[in-house]
Parts: C-alpha cells; structure tokens; sequence
C-alpha cells in the first residue's frame, strides 16, 4: 500500500500549499514546523491548529526570534530545501544565510563589522557544528551561538561512529527524504563503511 493511502482513507490529507486548506479547517502541524506566516495565515483562516512542531524545534525558532530581534543576522548550518530550515529562517526579524558545510559559509563571507546569531537545524552533525562554531569565533567579534541540535540526534549521531568502527557493513533504516536518516548514512561512510 502506498503511504497516505490510509490516511486518506481516514479523512487526513497532506497539503502541499495553503490554498487547498478550507477556512475553518482542521490542521495538524508536523514535527518540522512551518514558517511562521503560513501559522498566521492558517489561524487568521480560522483553522483549528494542532501543533506538533517538535519542542526542539519550536525552542529553536523562539530563540531565532529573540536572537534576531535587536538586528542581529542568521547564519543557519542546515539543509536549504527542508522544512525544518524554511520554518527557522522565517523566525529570523534580519538577513538570513543557509549553508549545509563550513565550505559553503566561507563562501558566503560574512562581514565581521555586523552581528551574528549561529544556529543549526536540529538534526545536523554536532561534531561539523563544533568546526564551523571555532571557525566563526575567530572571525566574527559579535558572534552568538545558539545550542540547537536535539541531543536525541547528537547521541543517534554518536552511536552510529560507534558502531560503524566496529563493523565491516551497516545499513541505516529509515525514509529516503528524512534528513536524519541521509546524516546517518553519510556518518558511516565517513568511517569507511
């Protein structure tokens, strides 16, 4: 059977947009969170909202905002295209840069005459999170970090270096798009797996 299919079956659909939603509907929130306009613009809707936004992630975009509130601009390790990144970025009140390596944010430059705030998406790799924080605090004087990376995925992370040392194959489960999963993946091969 497909995925969704019994959902559908059971009246719950998967709304790619905000156009297709009726006013007044019933909307569950998923663990990644949406931008915050698309959460104004269902509960100006009437929408009835459900968040199951992760309280990690949730966490993370409050202290996005407040980080960001006096001007201060985003500098955000994580992946552009997932929602999780789309949903943090949309809590940032300045200027926002996404990079996925620290090869990608020395390409982006930041001007070291401006503020920053540091934050991850919260399933990104703690260890690479550790390089480009000691890379940033040599170059930016008023740099914030944010601690933003779920310790349930620090230690999954952990775990995997763990074992792939000790093995000659590993094969990691989970969904093709899940972000957690391609992290977890690429950790092993890092370790010759």
């Amino acid at each position: 059977m497909k995925p969704g299919v019994l959902s559908e079956k059971m009246g719950v659909h998967t709304a790619q947009t905000l156009d297709g939603i009726p006013d007044g509907e019933r909307v569950l929130i998923r663990a990644h969170g949406v931008p915050m306009q698309a959460e104004a613009t269902l509960r100006e809707s009437g929408a009835e909202i459900i968040d199951a936004t992760c309280p990690r992630v949730k966490k993370a975009q409050l202290a996005i905002a407040n980080s960001t509130a006096s001007g201060s601009s985003l500098l955000l390790f994580g992946d552009a295209d997932h929602p999780e990144v789309r949903g943090l970025i949309s809590y940032a009140r300045g200027k926002s840069l996404v990079f996925a390596s620290l090869e990608e944010l020395t390409a982006l430059n930041p001007d070291p005459s401006e503020p920053w705030v540091l934050a991850s998406q919260t399933t990104q790799d703690a260890s690479e999170f550790a390089r480009i924080r000691e890379y940033l605090e040599g170059r930016l004087p008023r740099l914030e970090v944010l601690a933003t990376i779920c310790d349930a995925t620090g230690e999954r992370q952990e775990e995997a270096r763990s074992i792939a040392s000790g093995v000659e194959a590993m094969v990691i489960v989970g969904g093709h798009q899940s972000g957690n999963t391609k992290r977890l993946a690429a950790l092993s091969a890092e370790c010759g797996i």
